[in-house]
């Protein structure tokens, strides 16, 4: 089984929109830690918005959203 890539975070956020509807999702990979996940801020900001990305079409299908709260 072959390993998906890793994209750095600095090389997506400097893509240009046009390129990340472009771009093979199907071979990226993607990982996203919310730290303080329990948190006020992650419920009305944060998960709403990786939400609203995935519906939309814009991450990664192997996203894997994880997070972290004492």
């Amino acid at each position: 089984m072959d390993a998906l890539p890793l994209i750095p975070w600095h090389c997506v956020l400097i893509r240009s929109r046009r390129q990340l509807f472009t771009d093979d999702w199907s071979k990226t990979s993607l990982a996203v830690v919310v730290i303080g996940a329990s948190g006020d801020l992650a419920w009305k900001k944060t998960f709403p918005a990786l939400f609203s990305l995935s519906c939309q079409g814009l991450l990664p299908p192997h996203a894997v959203i994880a997070g972290y709260a004492r």
